[in-house]
């Protein structure tokens, strides 16, 4: 077996493996070393919402762009990575922010000046239309906001689904294996040394 690739990723999380997955797409060999199993730490605990308009700051302007375009990818993503044989659980299933106090749901419907220029179709839901949705929510509910395009993703899943995809696509993934140290020379990687041996990149 060779041990040169164009990419040495380290970490085998939603990260390393999704970098993977999309170079391989574009032609780009890699190899992915994990110390432990793919998947077993952050990205495997996590609980998985897609959903920026709540989780990111949207006067971070360049983070919450970056979140947006997440957000837009998944739906192709997932069924890519279905048709590719696992399924990542990715379900756009939408996201509901409640409010009990008055407080609260003025600020939700002043959230509602700049999310309604997302083309996101955001909307106000009063307390009945809360119940409807969500039944067994406390009668004390005054409304909420109800973005239909958020939703989540099973994390493992998630990374169990781009390995399978990636590997078709010709990503070496290596679990259990780690790395020891990181070849240089004039200041540029060139490889890996790994507990399966060196591994060159570039």
């Amino acid at each position: 077996m060779t041990k040169h690739s164009d990419v040495v990723i380290v970490g085998g999380g939603v990260m390393g493996c999704a970098t993977a997955y999309y170079l391989a797409r574009r032609g780009i060999t890699s190899s992915v070393f994990e110390q432990n199993t793919f998947g077993w730490g952050a990205s495997g605990a996590t609980a998985g919402v897609v959903g920026p308009l709540w989780h990111v700051p949207h006067n971070n302007e360049p983070y919450f762009e970056l979140a947006l375009k997440s957000l837009r990818m998944f739906p192709t993503l997932a069924s890519d990575l279905t048709d590719a044989g696992l399924d990542p659980q990715y379900r756009q299933s939408g996201v509901l922010k409640v409010a009990f106090t008055e407080e609260l749901a003025g600020t939700l419907r002043d959230d509602l000046a700049w999310q309604s220029d997302l083309d996101m179709a955001v909307e106000w839901l009063d307390a009945q239309e809360v119940s409807d949705r969500e039944p067994d929510i406390s009668p004390r509910v005054l409304g909420g906001v109800y973005s239909p395009q958020e939703g989540y993703v099973v994390g493992q899943s998630l990374v169990d689904s781009l390995v399978h995809a990636g590997t078709q696509l010709g990503v070496r993934f290596f679990d259990k294996t780690e790395v020891f140290g990181i070849e240089t020379e004039a200041s540029r990687v060139v490889g890996v040394r790994t507990a399966a041996g060196g591994f060159e990149a570039g």
